[in-house]
């Protein structure tokens, strides 16, 4: 099974902006021929989770599986649970 990468997507909805862009077609046409939805189109990301992401790829170490990454986690990383939490 091929295994997808994390940023064919936005690749997609770039070129999609290029085909809007430069060859004056519609948006809805445009993600048609790059295969997304228009509302990943016009998508905004809200918030940067990326501190969690890093410790959450660091708590992999300790064990697979979510317990015990979870448990990890909220030992060592309280604050940003709350920071994360707070974004919510």
């Amino acid at each position: 099974m091929k295994r997808k990468n994390h940023s064919e997507p936005e690749i997609k909805r770039e070129l999609a902006n290029v085909i809007v862009d430069e060859y004056d077609v519609s948006i809805a046409r445009a993600c048609k021929i790059m295969d997304i939805h228009r509302s990943y189109f016009y998508y905004k990301e809200k918030r940067d989770d990326t501190e969690v992401e890093e410790a959450i790829r660091s708590a992999v170490q300790y064990g697979d599986g979510f317990w015990k990454i979870f448990k990890v986690l909220r030992r060592n990383v309280q604050h940003l649970w709350k920071k994360h939490q707070n974004n919510l």
